[in-house]
């Protein structure tokens, strides 16, 4: 019940205000918590395009996009969101696998590096650098991120 207020808040706001940024990301927000992707891009987008410096939509959308399989769109946006919040290690993980599923390995391994330098412990981190170096074919690059990944998961490493 909730969230259909909330979207009916959203909806009289932005009919009122139609270039109010907040109400559309609101919208956006409340049909991704109902599972409704469509809906949720839809808004998330115009959000963006009315407040291109939103941080929060960017992420968002790209969430919205990686959940749709639409890797190209998502690494676009995740893209944007790390130009405006380029300390976001998840971020940086999310725009790594947005980029892996789109073949683009090079920019994967870059985006995984980002993410890696700003959270050395993070075991998932490099077990995903072990599977972008073994898909470019770096075998032994790739076993040395998965041992390293297994020497953080003994320690009780962070995720």
């Amino acid at each position: 019940g909730d969230l259909d207020t909330a979207i009916t808040v959203f909806k009289e706001m932005i009919a009122k205000f139609p270039d109010f940024a907040k109400g559309y990301f609101g919208l956006g927000i409340a049909f991704f918590r109902k599972e409704n992707l469509d809906s949720a891009r839809f808004y998330l987008e115009k959000a963006v395009d009315l407040d291109p410096e939103n941080g929060d939509a960017w992420y968002n959308l790209g969430v919205v996009e990686l959940k749709q399989e639409d890797y190209e769109k998502a690494s676009g946006s995740f893209k944007k969101y790390v130009e405006i919040k380029p300390d976001d290690e998840n971020a940086w993980f999310l725009l790594a696998a947005s980029l892996y599923e789109a073949e683009k390995l090079e920019e994967a391994l870059d985006a995984i590096d980002h993410a890696l330098a700003l959270n050395p412990e993070k075991v998932d981190s490099w077990n995903y650098k072990g599977s972008i170096l073994k898909k470019m074919g770096k075998t032994e690059e790739a076993l040395k991120a998965f041992q390293k990944a297994t020497e953080l998961e003994k320690k009780g490493g962070g995720k």
